[in-house]
């Protein structure tokens, strides 16, 4: 499974980046501030998506998407004409793709 070969290359590289020492106090601290969500994480979420499931949340997930966007515009491009006009384009071009793979 993918959730296995990641964990598996999670751990592979963390020792050999201990063993080259280039981790850093900052980085060991962001990694034990998440690393609960990973192992309880991932086995409640191959339980909860089930097929299903699976079109709950991939509307979900998108949702989340839009709001975060959303709430990022607000906060940081606000009038930078230039970034809505870059932002606006990827936007349109990815929809087109979408559509057209549909």
């Amino acid at each position: 499974s993918s959730v296995v070969i990641m964990a598996y290359t999670t751990v592979v590289v963390t020792i050999v980046r201990l063993v080259q020492g280039d981790i850093s106090r900052d980085v060991f601290l962001c990694w034990g501030a998440v690393l609960w969500i990973v192992v309880f994480g991932a086995p409640i979420g191959s339980l909860l998506i089930t097929a299903p499931r699976e079109r709950f949340f991939r509307r979900l997930f998108y949702t989340l998407a839009v709001a975060q966007f959303i709430v990022f515009a607000t906060l940081k491009i606000r009038g930078n004409i230039a970034a809505w006009i870059i932002i606006s384009s990827i936007l349109f071009a990815s929809l087109v793709a979408i559509a057209l793979h549909a």
